[in-house]
């Protein structure tokens, strides 16, 4: 029943875009029409004891985690299509596609986590009132509360055979990363084409319970981009813990 809904969801707004003229990137930049679309299918409340004031999930990610000249990478993963997954599993995912005539591969890896070769630094974090870590020098999404289990170590994307120009930094402190599991809030890891066939976006969510975040990588066909990520109180705060979920 899920499949069918998000299934007849995107077809029904892709229906809508095109009947209706609004993929027509010379008039309306596609961003905007992804944020209508989105906002179309949020939620606008707020919990009583949650101290964050947007009113929706998309106005804080746009007010605190996407800066303003990377609005253009918004965008509703319901209208898009997403890469053929090969092979899934805890430690290795392999991705294998063509978009607009071009070969896309990805490959993504983990391994346990090593404490001899990561730096943890505890400390006292004053809002919250407990005890965070830093690892390497980074807030470490998935692991505020302890050292992680998994730790992620190679994410390739190769367009044409040409390799992207990915930085270690833009992965490695994003810990538990989900690859394979889907239920409920939590999605399988999936890599998104804009529809205009320019970007790619990998969506991920990871840790588990408070430590949980979900992340949107964005990558253009020769280098990353940009990085968001939302840990665990603004996605309770605006209740995104529901298998509708789409994020940003």
């Amino acid at each position: 029943m899920e499949k069918l809904y998000f299934g007849f969801m995107k077809f029904l707004l892709i229906f809508l875009f095109q009947t209706l003229g609004l993929i027509s990137f010379g008039q309306t930049p596609e961003y905007l029409l992804h944020i209508k679309s989105i906002r179309q299918n949020e939620s606008h409340r707020t919990p009583s004891n949650c101290s964050l004031s947007d009113s929706t999930f998309l106005d804080y990610a746009i007010s605190n985690i996407i800066k303003p000249n990377e609005l253009k990478y918004i965008s509703n993963k319901l209208i898009l299509t997403s890469l053929i997954i090969n092979g899934c599993s805890k430690w290795f995912v392999e991705m294998n596609d063509s978009i607009q005539g071009k070969s896309i591969k990805v490959v993504l890896k983990t391994s346990n986590f090593d404490n001899s070769i990561n730096t943890i630094v505890k400390y006292e974090d004053p809002v919250l009132n407990h005890i965070n870590e830093n690892i390497n020098g980074f807030i470490p999404y998935g692991a505020h509360y302890g050292a992680p289990k998994t730790q992620w170590t190679a994410l390739n994307i190769w367009i044409d055979d040409q390799p992207l120009s990915i930085p270690d930094s833009v992965f490695s402190n994003l810990y538990e990363p989900n690859f394979c599991e889907f239920i409920g809030f939590v999605r399988n890891v999936k890599v998104y084409s804009s529809l205009d066939g320019q970007f790619l976006y990998l969506y991920v969510f990871g840790g588990n319970a408070a430590d949980t975040y979900f992340a949107k990588l964005i990558f253009d066909h020769e280098k990353f981009i940009a990085k968001w990520v939302v840990d665990y109180y603004p996605l309770s705060c605006y209740g995104c813990f529901h298998d509708r979920f789409i994020g940003y």
